[in-house]
């Protein structure tokens, strides 16, 4: 029965352990834009399982912590106000008569 309690809660357990250490660590923070498992937005929220982002298409991915062991996080604007910003525009070669 315990081990059956053990593989139950084992991905719950390493949810909360890597909670736990994102907290302390501070990777990440409400406000900056990351990318996290294939996933690139705004973070929200941070709770003790998972981290909420939003990202630019107003979709809301929830992305576990034992995300954080076992992929790669890019942390765009690390706690700036600022954000690099790409446009692509064009001119006009012949200006209006």
């Amino acid at each position: 029965m315990g081990l059956a309690l053990a593989f139950a809660l084992k991905d719950f357990i390493s949810c909360l352990v890597a909670g736990i250490v994102t907290i302390l660590e501070n990777p990440y923070q409400p406000g900056d834009w990351i990318e996290m498992d294939g996933a690139y937005g705004e973070v929200k929220t941070i709770g003790m399982r998972a981290v909420h982002i939003v990202t630019a298409d107003d979709t809301e991915v929830i992305i576990p912590h034992a995300k954080l062991c076992s992929s790669r996080v890019a942390n765009n604007s690390s706690g700036q106000q600022r954000l690099l910003t790409v446009t692509h525009f064009w001119l006009d070669a012949d200006p209006p008569q």
